[in-house]
């Protein structure tokens, strides 16, 4: 009886709403393509402490149009392309058209919040845009988005 208890503690302590770091090779949860750079990618941590991985910030922004889990979305991360490290998309700083292309084609980066914004253009060029930007311009041309032109 007491093995039950201490394994059902340890399931229950185990479903914490941590991220789990990116890697290299699993499938996006949007396009399905497998994840091949996470300096780009970002992740959904679900309030039942599963994640949902994506491939590009592009890939999460689609998946997050689509209402999928949206009841249950505990926190929203993107992979700070310096670091690698995950980090809350809503404080994230992004960078569109930047001199890096993602794996899905796009010119989008997120880095961690810091950096006076003329040192990231400096270093990266385009333009500084927030999460509501990214969302808003990226989710509904994403070419596996509901709704989005047809790519050939």
């Amino acid at each position: 009886m007491r093995s039950r208890l201490l394994a059902a503690c340890a399931l229950v302590l185990g479903c914490g709403s941590s991220p789990r770091q990116l890697v290299e090779g699993d499938p996006c949860e949007f396009c399905r393509m497998a994840i091949t750079d996470t300096r780009f990618g970002g992740q959904v941590i679900l309030s039942t402490g599963r994640t949902r991985s994506f491939d590009a910030v592009e890939c999460l922004a689609g998946y997050l149009t689509t209402g999928a889990d949206s009841a249950r979305i505990a926190d929203v991360l993107v992979s700070d392309f310096e670091s690698g490290q995950l980090v809350d998309a809503a404080t994230a700083v992004f960078v569109r058209d930047a001199t890096v292309a993602s794996p899905m084609g796009r010119s989008v980066i997120a880095l961690a919040g810091g950096a006076p914004a003329e040192a990231i253009l400096a270093r990266y060029g385009g333009t500084i845009a927030t999460w509501t930007d990214v969302q808003r311009d990226l989710a509904s041309t994403h070419p596996h988005a509901p709704g989005a032109p047809a790519t050939r």
